[in-house]
């Protein structure tokens, strides 16, 4: 506000000096050479030639004393205008805040990058009594464990399936009556988890049946059989699989622990390696699977493993035996996690495999 200030006093400073000067100087052009003492010193124009012209009045003495005097109080006022203009611009210079300096770079530091979040490398699955070493884990996949007194599962909410069912044959389960075949969804998984009763209406269109991973059969003499029936146990197993080599691969396990009279520990679950038809009438999306594995095993450690395609085949049981590394490779699982060894050997001619 002050430098506005000083520059409008200023200009107005110059103008009056300019005007004054202005006066003076046509005064001393009109006396000309007459009146040059007058104008000597008074102004910078009064020396010029252009103020040399021949005298343009022919004036006396005395009367140039009378022309000259009014003029007198100009001159004044001008060398005063001159020298306050001079200290203006002092005052404006020194008013006149200096330039900033320029603002140096800002400098970021960015914060030191913390440690990634510690990251399981595998799901934890609950260790349980149907699982002979350690549930199954995922390196991808967490599941919501049920656990019952038939089996345990790991259910997988994206599927609506179960990614594994361990399960024990043992002699006293089996051998009961016919049971029924009353599916109901899992009460212990919320709705939007798992498979209803209505999902798998009319599945033979699509040549499915609703196949169990813990045999029914095989529970049939438990009180709590009816829970082999609930759909977290289901999956949509083409019926030539069901009905064939994985009925009688089941047959073979209820023998094996008939024979020895001892318990059996069964895992089953799907594989997802190729896209399968869905279920024709289900309301909700779901993942059908490919195939289809399983491991047989003893508490020696002895197992066979078998792998089966979730279609139609002419082929044994006995014909779908693979390595138990296999398995673990193509499902992504550890199936035994807390094995201390490999197996010591496989179950091939107990299971009827000669």
């Amino acid at each position: 506000m002050a430098v506005i200030l000083l520059v409008c006093m200023a200009m107005a400073i110059a103008c009056v000096h300019v005007v004054c000067e202005a006066i003076i100087a046509l005064a001393c052009w009109a006396l000309g050479r007459q009146g040059s003492h007058f104008c000597a010193g008074s102004m910078r124009f009064s020396d010029r030639a252009v103020f040399h012209a021949p005298a343009r009045l022919a004036v006396t003495e005395g009367a140039l004393t009378r022309f000259w005097r009014p003029l007198q109080p100009l001159v004044m006022i001008q060398s005063r205008t001159a020298a306050a203009t001079a200290l203006l611009a002092f005052l404006f210079a020194c008013a006149t805040p200096p330039a900033p300096a320029p603002t140096p770079p800002t400098i970021v530091t960015p914060p030191p990058v913390s440690a990634p979040p510690s990251i399981e490398r595998w799901s934890a699955s609950q260790d349980d009594p149907h699982c002979l070493s350690g549930c199954p884990r995922s390196r991808s996949v967490r599941w919501r464990v049920v656990q019952r007194d038939l089996y345990a599962l790991g259910n997988n909410g994206e599927t609506k399936l179960a990614d594994w069912v361990a399960y024990i044959v043992s002699p006293a389960l089996s051998g009961g009556p016919d049971r029924p075949r009353n599916w109901r969804a899992d009460p212990e998984l919320p709705d939007a988890e798992t498979l209803e009763p209505g999902d798998y209406r009319r599945a033979s269109d699509a040549d499915y049946d609703r196949g169990h991973l813990a045999p029914l059969e095989s529970v049939s003499a438990s009180p709590y059989w009816a829970d082999a029936n609930l759909l977290s146990n289901i999956t949509p197993q083409n019926a030539n699989l069901n009905r064939g080599r994985w009925s009688r691969l089941e047959r073979a396990e209820r023998s094996l622990a008939a024979r020895l009279d001892a318990d059996v520990y069964v895992i089953a679950g799907p594989l997802y390696e190729t896209e399968m038809p869905s279920l024709p009438h289900a309301d909700e999306e779901m993942t059908t699977p490919s195939g289809y594995w399983k491991v047989v095993a003893l508490a020696d450690g002895r197992l066979s493993a078998f792998i089966f395609d979730n279609a139609p085949a002419r082929q044994t049981y006995c014909e779908a035996e693979r390595s138990l590394e296999e398995i673990e490779e193509r499902s992504g699982l550890d199936l035994l996690p807390h094995m201390p060894q490999q197996p010591i050997a496989s179950l091939t001619t107990e299971l009827d495999c000669r």
